[in-house]
C-alpha cells in the first residue's frame, strides 16, 4: 500500500473506534434531552394546574388555600380517572361561575364526569350544562346525578348529541 493509502487506512480506523463512542454520546444526548422534555411538560402541567387553581379561587372570591378541598378532589380524580386534575378544576370553575358553593361542587363533579365521559362533553361545557339544567328547574346540586344519569340514557337511546342538548335545554326550560 502506498503512504497516502496507509495513512487513509488509519484515518479510517480511528474514526471507526471513535464512531462507537460518537453513537454512545449520541445516545446519552438523546436521553438527555428526553429527559429535560419530560421535566419541562411536568412543570408546565404543574404551572396549568397551579393556574387553574387560582382562576377558581377567584371566581368563589377565596383565595388558593381556602380551596384546598377543592384542590385535593382534583388530584384525586385526576388520578383515578381518564381526566387532568386541570380539567377537574376547570369542571369545578364551570359550577362555581353559575354561584354553587364549595360544598355542592364537591357533591355534583363525580356525576358531570361520568355524564361528560358517556355523552363525549369536554368538562367545562358538560358542568355549564349541568349547573344550568339545575338552576333553570330550581334543583339542587343532590339532584345532578339523577338528571344527569336521565340525559346520558336519553341521548343515548335517541342519539342525541350534546350540542343538540346544549341547544336545546334552553328552549325546553321552565
Amino acid at each position: 500500500l502506498s503512504i497516502q493509502s496507509r495513512e487513509t487506512q488509519k484515518s479510517h480506523n480511528k474514526w471507526s473506534e471513535l464512531g462507537g463512542f460518537a453513537a454512545f454520546s449520541h445516545k446519552i444526548w438523546q436521553l438527555g434531552k428526553g429527559f429535560l422534555q419530560f421535566i419541562s411538560k411536568g412543570v408546565g402541567t404543574i404551572s396549568s394546574f397551579e393556574q387553574a387553581n387560582v382562576n377558581l379561587a377567584t371566581v368563589l372570591g377565596k383565595n388558593v388555600s381556602q380551596i384546598q378541598k377543592l384542590t385535593d378532589s382534583a388530584l384525586e380524580l385526576g388520578r383515578t380517572t381518564e381526566y387532568t386534575a386541570s380539567q377537574v378544576t376547570s369542571l369545578q370553575t364551570e359550577l362555581a361561575k353559575l354561584g354553587f358553593n364549595e360544598d355542592e361542587i364537591l357533591s355534583m363533579q363525580k356525576s358531570v364526569l361520568n355524564f361528560s365521559t358517556a355523552i363525549g362533553a369536554n368538562l367545562p361545557d358538560a358542568a355549564a350544562l349541568a349547573g344550568a339544567t339545575l338552576r333553570m328547574f330550581g334543583l339542587s346540586a343532590k339532584d345532578s346525578e339523577e338528571v344527569l344519569g336521565t340525559f346520558a340514557v336519553a341521548a343515548d337511546k335517541s342519539a342525541l348529541s350534546f350540542e343538540y342538548l346544549q341547544t336545546a335545554m334552553p328552549i325546553v326550560g321552565p
